[in-house]
């Protein structure tokens, strides 16, 4: 072999050794700048971003929900938006029902006759649209909805080297995909009836264990249970933890998407909380959503940042070891709602500066009015009532940003503490 020709080939075997040796160091010295946050977090991105958003989201991120849609060119970058942070997990978005980042095009050659059975009908024989997504929607009890589903997301893996899958829309009820269908009811094939929740529930499980099936031991989130502790209880949501990895919360804590006050009763907000804790006992990721309205002009961002200590506090209560919070700004009518951009970001709470309260030392509780939990170095309160409390405070204690604080400590109605030791 020509000997100019060894010693290129040497060089570049340098250079690649030398790179993957930055990048290493680069992934290492971020995760050890980055130990111990205080809130861990995680965002769903569905549009192209620069390399400059993408490394500011990998910088910041633990775990990130991503939908490039078709383009593999897109779906390229997986690897080099994961090579910025080693640890970061990157997942790609599916849903159990609409046709979202499936390669499916509702007005194209895919609606062909011997394709018209795998979509959800109501009793004429029409195919169901829902008023949010405006097409149609997959029938989860199609054996063929259920291998396709389940292939897609082996693929995504497979091909671009995504760490696991976020599948929308496993739902126990059929309240979904009845939303905004008027009286219309959708059918069970096997049936020629309505779905029964019961049945329903029955084919989510099996499109569920489908995909499990198929990508193995990848990392697998679910969204769904209606954004609500109450209904993860009342319908047993937990049972499909026998296939997934995690749950996501949405409207956790509340649904501020029109009004900063629409905080719900005490016992709703406590079954948020309570669902957080019971996830966690089994081994759960949990992803939780705060969804709040996007801040409008002439708004007083005291008010807004009230409410995020509110939905911050309430999730340090529940918090695990695999637990995860993201606030959103919600615009109506946009398509920044679910998805990320630097222009909202900065309008959130700055969850990276606040500082550690380190490992919490038991489980939450009431004292004083107040839900209350240790950590080794601060406290979190939270009054979800209508009423103001009164929380007697032994020792000395200071706000996260160094204020110290005097007993007893008067607790607005609807706000929520994170406290620290001197």
């Amino acid at each position: 072999m020509n000997r100019w020709l060894l010693i290129s080939l040497a060089i570049i075997a340098v250079g690649n050794v030398m790179c993957c040796h930055s990048l290493a160091a680069q992934g290492q010295k971020l995760n050890e700048s980055r130990q111990d946050p205080c809130i861990p977090t995680w965002i769903s991105v569905r549009e192209h971003l620069s390399d400059e958003d993408w490394r500011h989201v990998a910088s910041r991120y633990e775990i990130v929900v991503a939908a490039f849609g078709n383009s593999p060119m897109s779906n390229e970058r997986v690897k080099w938006i994961k090579s910025h942070n080693p640890q970061l997990r990157l997942v790609v978005f599916l849903s159990a029902l609409s046709l979202a980042n499936t390669g499916l095009n509702p007005k194209g050659d895919f609606f062909a006759e011997k394709y018209s059975d795998w979509f959800l009908k109501n009793k004429a024989g029409a195919w169901v649209r829902t008023s949010i997504f405006g097409n149609i929607l997959f029938d989860p009890g199609h054996k063929e909805v259920q291998a396709f589903l389940a292939q897609k997301a082996h693929d995504y893996i497979e091909k671009y080297g995504y760490d696991g899958l976020w599948l929308d829309l496993v739902e126990t009820t059929t309240k979904f995909p009845e939303h905004n269908l008027q009286k219309s009811k959708i059918i069970n094939p096997k049936t020629g009836e309505p779905y029964t929740n019961a049945e329903w529930k029955t084919v989510m499980m099996e499109l569920v264990g489908s995909v499990r099936r198929s990508i193995g031991n990848k990392l697998f989130l679910v969204n769904g249970s209606q954004g609500s502790g109450k209904i993860y209880f009342q319908n047993a949501y937990a049972d499909f933890f026998k296939h997934t990895d995690g749950l996501t919360y949405e409207t956790f804590a509340g649904v501020f998407t029109k009004s900063l006050t629409a905080f719900r009763k005490e016992e709703e907000w406590k079954s948020d909380i309570d669902a957080m804790v019971d996830s966690v006992e089994r081994g759960q990721i949990v992803l939780c959503v705060g969804d709040v309205k996007k801040p409008a002009d002439g708004e007083l961002k005291q008010e807004y940042d009230r409410l995020y200590r509110f939905i911050m506090s309430s999730f340090l209560l529940g918090k695990g070891k695999k637990c995860y919070l993201w606030i959103y700004a919600t615009v109506p009518k946009s398509a920044v709602t679910w998805t990320w951009r630097r222009d909202v970001e900065k309008d959130l709470p700055d969850y990276w500066s606040m500082p550690s309260l380190g490992e919490p030392k038991g489980a939450y509780s009431k004292t004083d009015g107040a839900y209350q939990r240790d950590f080794e170095r601060g406290r979190v309160l939270v009054n979800p009532t209508g009423r103001k409390v009164a929380v007697e405070m032994k020792g000395q204690w200071r706000t996260d940003k160094g204020e110290a604080v005097s007993s007893p400590l008067i607790l607005d109605p609807h706000t929520g503490e994170i406290l620290l030791h001197p």
